[in-house]
């Protein structure tokens, strides 16, 4: 399966992303900020054809300058709380489209995160592998 490449300064806005797109908590393992997860949203991201990611991901970087209330400091310089407000802010915003691109974003980073088996056997799933009786 072919991946997006992204610089280091990418993938460090990606895993800030993620972080805050789904944070550790509710007695589940992690956050969605790890190899795995960053790997299954690259490889979605490649196979949808959306080859800007990393200039989504620069876009957003900058977006604390941009949207209030205005902050200082990027985005993947942001405590994590912030990051949180910000996406949550780029979710109810006015503009269709970016509302619409935080939204995709968090679906794929929820969908690879949570289908994780170590999440899985967290929340009660049973392997896919095992019969569930009807």
């Amino acid at each position: 399966m072919s991946e997006i490449r992204l610089s280091p300064g990418e993938a460090a806005i990606l895993r800030a992303a993620l972080e805050a797109a789904v944070p550790a908590g509710a007695g589940l393992p992690g956050s969605a900020a790890d190899d795995e997860v960053e790997r299954a949203v690259r490889a979605f991201c490649a196979s949808a054809g959306f080859s800007a990611l990393g200039a989504a991901l620069r876009l957003l970087d900058v977006s604390p300058f941009l949207v209030p209330p205005l902050r200082l400091r990027r985005f993947s310089k942001l405590p994590l709380a912030d990051r949180v407000a910000l996406l949550e802010a780029h979710e109810s915003s006015a503009f269709f489209a970016r509302r619409a691109a935080v939204h995709a974003f968090k679906q794929v980073a929820m969908l690879a995160y949570y289908a994780r088996p170590d999440v899985e056997a967290a929340l009660g799933y049973p392997s896919p592998l095992v019969r569930v009786p009807r």
